[in-house]
């Protein structure tokens, strides 16, 4: 017996070792190791919109998803995949690489599968698919959007000219109390991945031009060929916002070259004058068939429920400007509205004409919840 407990040992240290040895039999591939150090989060918006993100990081030069959706079905194993996002990004916000689709409807009791890539040194690596149930939705606790969201509202122009000179502009706005951009131009270079930004223009402007935030430099050179790498920021509420930057290649078609050397600009502002003048005339006529219709007894007051609206809406005239603005349609609206108020239950607004007031409840039927406040006057009487 005594001789057995050596043989005993080493047979007990041997299939230990082996199962050592089996669990090391399949190590995880290289890429997968470099991919469990990033952590990626997923959040569902409500009404609409998906957020994905992971951490800044020196191993991350782009950063990408490949997600589905889906809703279970009882007479299928898989979900039906019905929704699908595919976005690479290349740069961060707020020391994030985020990739944000506000339109993407998600609903409690869907389910989400995908997967991220990370590229790194030339190399793309992807992680493993994951799934995960959709179980509580986010939603929105302030009265501006998100970060994204609220830049992604402004369209910014870049024109060329001849023989120099480049001029960037963005609609007025009242969400907009400075704009400003940051600009490089480049050429390309054989022995060089990037161009060499040799030329550059940061400035800001607060006063509009012809209904514009214009900025213009009239001696920077811009030729067919070269790359424009930008982005532009925005003041507003004392809060700078920065968009991502964007890139684009100096075609023909970013030039403005007019056939004449005349000035358009004298000629439209004259034109916009008598428009104006003949727009207030059609104002003056259709208010006075208004007023034989209905009588005296339509204003020009609007009303936009919202429940808790007395502590919800801090600034009433924001809160509709703000609202006008989210339809396309309706911002001409904005320069119309004299005054607004908070209610128990909403917040009322008078427009400038009667006009105006049936403007809005016209154009924004089925896209904004706007109601005559001549109507919600007239049910609380009876």
């Amino acid at each position: 017996m005594m001789n057995k407990r050596p043989t005993i040992v080493a047979f007990i240290m041997c299939v230990l070792a082996a199962a050592v040895m089996a669990q090391d039999e399949h190590p995880l591939p290289d890429y997968l190791v470099f991919m469990k150090q990033f952590m990626v989060h997923v959040q569902a918006r409500e009404p609409s919109g998906i957020m994905i993100w992971t951490r800044d990081s020196p191993l991350i030069e782009m950063f990408g998803i490949e997600l589905h959706i889906g809703k279970h079905s009882h007479s299928q194993k898989e979900p039906i995949w019905d929704r699908q996002l595919m976005v690479n990004v290349t740069s961060t916000v707020d020391g994030k690489f985020l990739i944000h689709d506000r339109d993407m409807i998600v609903e409690v009791g869907d389910t989400i599968r995908y997967r991220f890539l990370v590229l790194h040194k030339r190399t793309v690596s992807h992680s493993n698919y994951r799934r995960m149930l959709v179980t509580v939705m986010a939603q929105d606790e302030h009265p501006l959007p998100d970060y994204l969201v609220f830049m992604k509202q402004f369209m910014v122009h870049v024109q060329a000219r001849e023989p120099s000179g480049i001029m960037i502009w963005t609609r007025d706005s009242p969400l907009i109390e400075m704009f400003g951009i940051e600009l490089h131009i480049g050429k390309h270079s054989h022995s060089q991945k990037e161009p060499i930004w040799d030329r550059q223009l940061m400035v800001n402007v607060t006063s509009t031009v012809d209904g514009k935030f214009l900025i213009h430099d009239r001696d920077m050179i811009v030729e067919v060929g070269d790359t424009i790498r930008y982005r532009f920021l925005v003041l507003h509420k004392r809060t700078v916002s920065h968009s991502n930057y964007r890139r684009m290649l100096v075609t023909d078609h970013l030039f403005n070259r007019p056939r004449n050397t005349k000035c358009l600009s004298e000629c439209l502002a004259r034109d916009q004058a008598g428009y104006r003048q003949e727009e207030a005339r059609m104002k003056e006529i259709l208010e006075h068939k208004i007023e034989q219709c209905v009588g005296s007894q339509s204003s020009e007051y609007l009303f936009f429920p919202l429940e808790g609206a007395i502590t919800l809406v801090s600034d009433p005239m924001h809160f509709i400007k703000y609202r006008l603005w989210q339809i396309e349609d309706l911002r001409p609206a904005i320069d119309n509205v004299l005054t607004a108020y908070v209610a128990q239950n909403g917040v009322g607004v008078k427009m400038r004409t009667v006009i105006d007031k049936l403007k809005v409840l016209e154009l924004g039927r089925r896209k904004i919840n706007v109601i005559d406040y001549d109507d919600r006057l007239t049910e609380s009487l009876n």
